[in-house]
């Protein structure tokens, strides 16, 4: 007989869901999945029976490569405490191959190849970090990742509002857009358990009690502070990529077949591309490696991510939609802060 998979959600239980995630669907996408499970599990033993008022209490933002490179992160920090965002720890990863793709595993479906292969190579590049910040707000019917969410802005800069967080970043590009924010508390969960092992969830959930009152706005800017000083400054605009471009052709030892790709990709990028007309960003590499053009691939990401088809407009993500309008709608569970709330960790590896 077919399992419903009823057993599994049980793991959570009714309650601790509605106040988890507003979206059917990421029941039972998650209920199922190995990542969510395992994570959770291990969240339950350090934050007990406020797992779910810790998770509504908090935001999660990661900086990408990105936003080191493009000098973002102090202009963000800002934004976020006047929103009344405070940062109580934080943790560096490093994307690869596959917890990339496992991080968005239900939107890849909308990407073009080409963008997955763009996603991966800005994703892995470098090293991220992810912060966590309590949500100091009055008054809050919103758990601390929906509310962030809601001022994130969209993935389109075309959509962004100017007192948005990426208005303010002013990420002008569907690939640079700097930071990933999860959508609801149930995603906190998840990605914990793609990009940490249990020990690390283990020290990640107890770092965020033992933190939870402080303010480490001063030592996180000190971080990243240091942190972008190892990268040289990119605006991310194409023009200084194309120069990048130009400079390489011009010392390439196959002259002819390379000023031909580049009087395209200079074509390309000032009209766009023709009608009918797709770029490979596969088969430009190639191409680029088979003529000994040399291109940084900061500068090779630039190019492409300005001509590539990103998404496919008729192509619904096997998750639809971040849940935000039902949150606003008052259908998700708010959980209030518990001022008394303490954990214990004994038996966490039992």
């Amino acid at each position: 007989m077919y399992n419903t998979g009823e057993d599994i959600i049980d793991e959570v239980g009714h309650d601790s869901w509605e106040g988890l995630t507003v979206m059917p669907e990421k029941k039972i996408f998650y209920s199922r999945d190995v990542y969510f499970r395992e994570a959770w599990s291990d969240a339950r033993k350090i934050f007990g029976e406020n797992t779910v008022s810790y998770l509504q209490n908090i935001a999660v933002l990661v900086f990408k490569p990105d936003a080191f490179m493009a000098r973002k992160c102090q202009a963000a920090l800002d934004y976020l405490q006047r929103q009344n965002f405070t940062p109580i720890t934080w943790r560096e990863f490093r994307y690869n191959h596959w917890t990339m793709r496992e991080d968005w595993r239900y939107q890849l479906n909308q990407f073009s190849l080409d963008r997955i292969f763009l996603n991966e190579k800005l994703l892995t590049s470098d090293d991220c970090t992810m912060v966590v910040f309590r949500d100091n707000s009055q008054e809050r019917e919103l758990p601390g990742t929906v509310r962030l969410q809601s001022l994130k802005g969209s993935s389109l800069p075309e959509l962004h509002k100017p007192d948005q967080l990426r208005a303010i970043l002013k990420s002008h590009n569907r690939l640079f857009k700097f930071v990933h924010t999860t959508d609801e508390p149930a995603d906190i969960i998840r990605e914990s358990g793609i990009l940490f092992s249990s020990e690390e969830r283990h020290d990640f959930f107890q770092e965020i009690v033992d933190n939870f009152h402080e303010n480490k706005s001063a030592q996180l800017a000190d971080y990243l502070d240091g942190k972008t000083s190892r990268f040289s400054e990119n605006d991310f605009n194409w023009p200084k990529a194309l120069e990048e471009l130009q400079s390489s052709v011009s010392t390439c030892p196959f002259p002819t077949e390379a000023n031909l790709l580049l009087a395209d990709i200079e074509q390309w990028l000032l009209h766009g591309m023709p009608a009918g007309k797709a770029l490979s960003v596969r088969e430009l590499e190639n191409k680029l490696h088979k003529l000994d053009i040399h291109l940084s691939n900061v500068a090779f990401m630039i190019i492409c991510t300005n001509l590539i088809h990103h998404s496919y407009a008729l192509e619904f993500a096997l998750m639809r939609g971040d849940g935000l309008d039902d949150w606003l709608a008052g259908k998700g569970k708010h959980v209030p802060f518990n001022s008394s709330m303490h954990n214990t960790t004994e038996g966490f590896y039992e």
